[in-house]
């Protein structure tokens, strides 16, 4: 079993490489090379939320949890197809390339600083270990 630091510090280099197959989907491209980019960045995604999931559950007091997850999936529920929505008005005035570039640029400005705040190394508050989380 890994320390909780040491789950930070791959969330953090993760969500940074994550980031990085996005830029490649702002320029023209073969399907094959595309499908590519996109089971790269695929698969640093389950390296960013599990840790950050399972610190969000941990740091939650226990009487507020089920609110904070209920919020927490709620909101990203809703935000697939708000993106839909919004991708689909923004394409019917632009290229797809300029799309995939502002989402690139987005996603690299925010995952910069917050992989610089988890890789800070600041004491955290004593969390309880996975298998306690996991078997309540």
């Amino acid at each position: 079993m890994t320390k909780h630091g040491d789950l930070l510090k791959i969330a953090a280099l993760a969500i940074v490489a994550m980031t990085l197959p996005v830029w490649l989907l702002s320029v023209e491209m073969p399907w094959v090379a595309a499908v590519l980019v996109i089971a790269a960045f695929a698969f640093f995604m389950p390296l960013v939320n599990a840790p950050l999931i399972g610190v969000f559950t941990v740091r939650t007091p226990a009487d507020l949890r089920p609110k904070a997850m209920a919020a927490l999936l709620t909101l990203s529920t809703c935000a697939g197809p708000l993106g839909y929505i919004a991708a689909g008005q923004v394409l019917a005035h632009t290229s797809v390339y300029l799309v995939f570039f502002v989402i690139a640029a987005a996603l690299t400005a925010s995952a910069i600083p917050f992989s610089l705040a988890l890789l800070r190394g600041r004491a955290a508050p004593d969390l309880a270990a996975v298998p306690d989380v996991a078997h309540g």
